[in-house]
Parts: C-alpha cells; structure tokens; sequence
C-alpha cells in the first residue's frame, strides 16, 4: 500500500484500533483497581482524574479521585470548592502525587472543578458533557489547568468507552499531542501536524472516526513510531506508511 492517501491511510488506522479494541474491551485508567473502578462508575471522579492528567505517572495519578473520597468520605463538589487551596496542596495525597505539576496547581484544579460543577452545573457533573462539542469544550476549559487538549482528550475518551453523543454541532480533534502529531506526520497524512491542517483532513469523518483516530495515533506513536528508533518492522502501518523523515539506516 506504498502510496496511499491521507483518506485510506486514517481508515487503515480505524479498522486496525477497532479490531485491537474489541479483543482488549474497556481500558485500565488506574493502577488500583478499586480506583479505577470509581472514575469508570462516578463522572465527577472520572473529570478529576482526567484534569489532573497533566504530566507524570497517569495510572497513579488516576488513583488520586479513590484516595481523596477514602479519606474524605465523599467526592462532593459543594463540600469540595470550599476548600482551602492552601490546605488542600498540603494533603499528603496530592503532595506526594506523581505528578510535574506543583501541588498548588493541583490543588487550584480540584477547586476549580468543583466550582465550575457546582455552580454552573448545580452540582450535577453530567451537565459537564451537554450540548454541542463546542458547548462542552467551553464548560472544560474553564476548569483550572484544563486546555483544549486536555479537554479533547476528555471527550474523546467519553466517545468511545461510556457512550457520549454531543450533539452534531461544531467539530472535535484529536488531542494534538506529541504522539498523535508525530504519527500523523510520519505517515505522511500531513504535512505538518496543526488544527488547521488536521480539520481539512478529518472534514468527512465521524465524531467517533475522529476519536478513534486519536487513540490509534496515541498507542502507534507510543509503542511503534517512537521519536528515535522507530520500531517501523513491527508497525501494523509499516506497509503503507510513507516514513516521512525517518532515517532509512
């Protein structure tokens, strides 16, 4: 398949992701599985854990939502947005969490979250995930710490694994991550991996396309088309990516 288009290159990507997904089920977002039991059941632990998913360990990370409802004895977001920041940064929970962001920023978050859930939302964080995806990546991105990929990336996976249909207005990306952007380039769907150029790309696709193509991009960039010794003989895409850039020896 030398020679493929970006368009049969990105359905290639989609049948391989589907098929792996349908063997693997729902994913592991927590190391600890009662924790990762608690975002899968409970949206707003679901919207903490991914907030804080900003840099460090994630599957540690994702533990945080069980922990802090452990010792709290509740996730919510009444009682949490009037927390202290101050005190909260110090809870040895999020202190100690594995995390490249200061604990004062993951304390800032955790409020904001609460706040934005609480107070536009009535505390209802399923209102979080309402109307067009334009509508929702507004109500994200006014949590603390949460940009348009973080935001994506929250959506995205809503999409494919709890059964999110925003409504058909305004257009979702991928989460334009050093992984997904490499893949895209490296495989020669474009040129340079920008929103622009991504939107023209994804014009015809589905809303669910467009989140596998995310995931797909994600885990090929991670475990095959790395940034240095890119494992191109094991590569699912090795017989139809164009290799763009990558060093022939």
């Amino acid at each position: 398949m030398s020679g493929s288009s970006s368009g049969e290159l990105l359905s290639v990507m989609v049948g391989i992701w589907r098929s792996r997904a349908a063997k693997a089920g729902q994913p592991t977002f927590a190391s600890d599985p009662e924790a990762d039991k608690l975002v899968k059941e409970n949206l707003f632990a679901f919207l903490l854990a991914a907030s804080l998913d900003r840099g460090g360990n994630a599957f540690a990370l994702w533990n945080i939502p069980h922990r802090l409802a452990q010792q709290w004895g509740h996730l919510d977001p009444e009682l949490i947005q009037a927390m202290s920041p101050e005190d909260l940064a110090s809870n040895p929970v999020i202190a100690h969490a594995p995390s490249q962001v200061s604990r004062q920023q993951l304390a800032r978050t955790i409020i904001s979250l609460a706040t934005v859930v609480q107070r536009q939302c009535d505390g209802d964080p399923e209102r979080m995930l309402r109307g067009s995806i334009s509508d929702i990546m507004e109500k994200l991105q006014q949590v603390y710490g949460v940009g348009p990929n973080i935001a994506r990336m929250i959506i995205i996976q809503r999409i494919l694994y709890f059964g999110l249909e925003p409504e058909p207005r305004g257009r979702l990306l991928p989460k334009l991550d050093v992984h997904v952007q490499r893949v895209l380039q490296r495989t020669g769907v474009v040129p340079v991996a920008t929103e622009e150029s991504v939107s023209q790309v994804l014009a015809d696709r589905s809303m669910e396309d467009i989140a596998v193509i995310d995931q797909a991009c994600w885990d090929l960039g991670r475990d095959y088309c790395r940034p240095r010794g890119p494992r191109c003989g094991e590569c699912p895409l090795g017989q139809c990516c164009q290799k763009v850039g990558v060093s022939r020896r």
